[in-house]
């Protein structure tokens, strides 16, 4: 039995149990998204950085701290003062807030506010407080102070506690009079600022391409239901593998989040093929021998086309960074199931939108479109510019050197949005924002005995020299504190068995490569200070930067995987090593024009970008298909090279510029995103789809058309079965 005959007679079990399905995926996701950026979610629970990390929080109370910057006209005015004390005590009683410290509260501030202290008598005795003078104040700086919010720090708590928090301190200090403005820094705030923006553009990403796919397929296919069709497939290709992330337990984050557009985009790639391919033969016959034209016309090239973008999604499967693995399988399986989608479902759902009806078959059969024409006169009769175009735009290739991973979290937001802005702040004004976690292991079962103790003091000595450290929180540096003890006046800097202790690192905000550079150096000095000591230096900044190393193997086991795997898979579809490199050659150089054009452009390799290389070869390379196709076709059927060129780009042309055409305007939308990685990811990709679609419709029929021995006798041409097809008609 024929597989279009099987679909037909079983077209009511099939649709129904489609129907089914998408809706309960649906229903889960109804019910909720969650959406996580905490540091837990990034990397594997295997890995040795993070378990130092996991290891330091239960030691010291999974706890983490926030940097709270107040202005007003005078911080010692006795105004200022008592909208102080009431901050301290309110943001003390924050859920998820464990200690704040402010100059009021600090360690050896017992005395400083005595009755009736004047503000300068005051202001010399606070001064004289190391602890007050290297953290919550600056020098000559009588109008800002910094508080310390130590808060908690659940890094697998996926519910939205750091974003309710961070808004609880804003509303804390606004409703305090003397205070003229503040700023906020900590990786909690980031965290929270992330979460805000990946839940926004879930929502704004996925409905800007539901409308402009809709839009689009409406205007061009002229037929509402040919773009009902086309978006209920896609549709239901991205509710069901979204049902699948969240029964599979997974949350969403900044990476992940960009699955339901990109597979919204690549869902309609093969409908767009299906619907164009069933009016063809369904203008000149029955609707059920168009379905069946459809199934055997489309499944193979479609299938070579499926399997080289699941090949570019599943390269990056071998990540140590979560979401990035995590964006792969689902994609991937998502992209699969559009492939079955629109090859089961889109045809039946044509047959029953057509079944009575068809659409009026063109005078003089295939019209060719005015824009493929001039196409076509240029590949003809301008070959010399089209050589030009590509060596101008081979010229990026140079920036392929300038390229290279460096993440700095404060460059990921739009400049102008809170968050950068209230770093800049409190930079400007010399406080830092940044703390580092040194945690220093003594051996044995004593802990640490007093002489240990002298050298842990020497250490931190050392490091407040550092250029980069503003100040130092140690157990032995505080005032009135010190081992004995136990806790640093509650500030976790000593673990209750006594073994553990740590040295919080105050530090400006760093990129990736300079936290590296003084991670390195911290690490070397207390190899030279305290080598019995295991020192580990941690943090969510550290772990962050951390990253980096995962992004570029990344990067470049991505580009590598895809390329071969495409080079392999094209040799097979089309059973032709020449066509196989040049289809593998067309397809692979927008992508390394656009990645030298990173380098160029100094846009470094992250989380987002690092996706760029292995999705847009997996995508570029699916135009290529369908022409090759087309074009052996033509030549099966006894056209010349030139004539079965000038066929493909009238039969394929139309679908590839339509394609390509959704797919920029479904990758565009992410360009508005304030969180610049996935900007840029949708910049970038645009562009390399632009120059795929340039390339396919340029240099690969002119490549095609010098090749005149193809299709002659003993030649090998790409296998398709033409028996159903209609011939298309020569043309020179």
């Amino acid at each position: 039995m024929k597989l279009s005959t099987m679909l037909l007679r079983r077209r009511t079990s099939i649709l129904a149990c489609w129907l089914l399905v998408t809706l309960g995926a649906g229903a889960l996701f109804l019910r909720g998204v969650p959406i996580d950026n905490s540091v837990g979610v990034w990397f594997p629970r295997d890995d040795p950085a993070l378990a130092d990390y996991e290891q330091s929080l239960r030691a010291f109370g999974e706890s983490e701290w926030t940097l709270l910057m107040v202005e007003a006209e005078s911080v010692f005015a006795e105004p200022f003062l008592r909208d102080l004390q009431s901050l301290t005590d309110e943001l003390g009683s924050l859920q998820h807030v464990d200690r704040v410290l402010s100059f009021l509260n600090a360690p050896g501030t017992d005395r400083a506010r005595g009755p009736g202290a004047k503000p300068e008598a005051l202001e010399r005795r606070l001064r004289g407080n190391p602890f007050v003078s290297d953290l919550l104040l600056r020098p000559l700086d009588r109008r800002r102070t910094v508080l310390l919010i130590r808060t908690d720090n659940f890094i697998e708590r996926e519910d939205p506690y750091r974003v309710e928090l961070v808004d609880g301190i804003h509303a804390a200090v606004e409703r305090c009079t003397a205070i003229a403005s503040h700023s906020l820094a900590g990786t909690t705030v980031i965290n929270a600022e992330l979460n805000r923006t990946a839940r926004r553009d879930m929502f704004v990403f996925f409905s800007l391409v539901v409308l402009l796919l809709f839009a689009i397929s409406l205007a061009l296919f002229r037929s509402l239901a040919d773009a009902g069709v086309l978006l209920a497939v896609a549709l239901s290709t991205v509710v069901i593998t979204l049902g699948l992330i969240l029964l599979c337990g997974y949350s969403l984050n900044m990476v992940t989040i960009m699955l339901p557009t990109v597979l919204i985009a690549l869902a309609v790639a093969d409908v767009i093929h299906v619907i164009h391919t069933f009016h063809h033969h369904r203008a000149r016959g029955a609707a059920d021998d168009a379905v069946g034209a459809v199934l055997t016309e489309l499944w193979l090239p479609c299938l070579g086309t499926t399997v080289t973008t699941i090949v570019g999604f599943l390269s990056f499967a071998g990540s140590s960074v979560l979401p990035v693995f995590q964006l792969a399988i689902f994609s991937s399986f998502g992209i699969g199931l559009a492939y079955v989608l629109a090859l089961t479902v889109a045809p039946l759902l044509l047959h029953k939108a057509w079944r009575v009806r068809r659409r009026a078959v063109p005078a003089g059969g295939v019209r060719r479109p005015g824009y493929i024409a001039c196409l076509i006169r240029l590949v003809r009769y301008r070959p010399a510019a089209i050589l030009i175009g590509f060596f101008v735009v081979a010229s990026s290739l140079a920036g392929l050197s300038r390229l290279k991973a460096d993440t700095n979290y404060l460059d990921f937001f739009r400049s102008g949005s809170p968050v950068p802005e209230a770093y800049a702040r409190i930079e400007a004004r010399g406080f830092p924002q940044n703390p580092l976690a040194i945690v220093l292991e003594a051996d044995g079962e004593r802990g640490f005995p007093d002489l240990l103790w002298a050298r842990v003091d020497a250490f931190a000595a050392k490091l407040r020299r550092m250029d980069d450290v503003s100040a130092v929180l140690s157990p032995t540096g505080l005032p009135a504190a010190g081992p004995a003890s136990g806790s640093g006046e509650g500030l976790g800097l000593v673990s209750d068995d006594g073994r553990r202790c740590q040295l919080v690192l105050m530090t400006p905000f760093m990129s990736s490569s300079d936290l590296g550079r003084l991670t390195d150096r911290v690490r070397r000095m207390a190899g030279e200070i305290l080598p019995e000591v295991r020192v580990v230096v941690t943090g969510t900044t550290v772990l962050w930067a951390s990253m980096d190393t995962g992004v570029i193997r990344t990067q470049v086991s991505s580009v590598l995987i895809v390329s071969v795997a495409m080079l392999i898979i094209l040799c097979v579809i089309f059973r032709s090593p020449r066509l196989a490199l040049l289809g593998w050659f067309v397809s692979l150089f927008p992508v390394a024009a656009i990645l030298g054009l990173m380098g160029i452009l100094g846009v470094h390799i992250d989380m987002a970008t690092v996706l760029i290389a292995g999705i847009a070869l997996g995508i570029a390379v699916d135009d290529t298909i369908h022409f090759v196709f087309a074009y052996g076709d033509a030549r099966r059927a006894g056209a010349g090279a030139r004539p079965a060129v000038n066929q493909a780009l009238t039969r394929v042309g139309p679908r590839m510029l339509l394609t390509s055409l959704i797919l920029v305007g479904a990758f565009s939308t992410m360009a508005l995103s304030d969180f610049l990685p996935t900007a840029h990811f949708g910049i970038f990709s645009c562009l390399t789809i632009l120059l795929a679609l340039g390339m396919d419709l340029t240099m690969l029929p002119l490549a095609l058309r010098g090749r005149g021995r193809f299709g002659r006798r003993g030649s090998r041409a790409p296998v398709a079965d033409v028996t159903t097809r209609t011939a298309i008609s020569q043309s020179s």
